[in-house]
């Protein structure tokens, strides 16, 4: 069992977190078409993090913002997006 491998995540509430987060991947992509429309079905991007946050396991203010840069989302300037989260 993964759990019992030293090798991989020891933690068994975030490997029962990646299963439940591919699997609402899948969810959202099927219910849009699409991850990305599911992605862009959002009006601006702190809902969509907040969406992100709420549809997902574990998932920070900081991680979203780095998982919709690397998809190559609209996502404001790094400092920008910090300055919004201190208001």
């Amino acid at each position: 069992m993964l759990t019992q491998d030293a090798k991989v995540i020891r933690n068994r509430r975030k490997l029962e977190a990646v299963v439940s987060n591919a699997q609402k991947l899948l969810e959202l992509d099927s219910e849009f078409s699409g991850f990305q429309k599911y992605l862009r079905s959002n009006n601006d991007f702190p809902a969509l993090v907040k969406d992100l946050r709420k549809q997902f396991e574990f998932p920070g203010e900081m991680g979203c913002y780095y998982y919709l840069y690397i998809l190559g989302e609209k996502v404001p300037a790094h400092e920008e997006w910090q300055a919004s989260l201190k208001k």
